[in-house]
């Protein structure tokens, strides 16, 4: 008998996006979501080779972007 997950992999119940949940919400491609993670250009958080974006903080993040003016 195997042992199943219990987690629930809707993103409605998840404190957290995927990078692929990122990659479509912003039109990038996954990989250009990851540089942007990296760069420090996308809020998240490093936890060994994995990048976690916690859902209030990039929400909010989003929802900010366009108020931003260029310097």
């Amino acid at each position: 008998m195997h042992a199943t997950s219990t987690r629930d992999n809707s993103s409605e119940s998840s404190k957290t996006y995927t990078a692929t949940e990122i990659s479509a919400a912003l039109g990038l491609n996954l990989n250009r979501v990851y540089q942007m993670a990296r760069e420090g250009r996308i809020p998240c958080i490093r936890a060994g080779k994995r990048y976690i974006f916690p859902r209030a903080a990039f929400d909010k993040w989003l929802s900010t972007a366009g108020n931003q003016t260029a310097a």
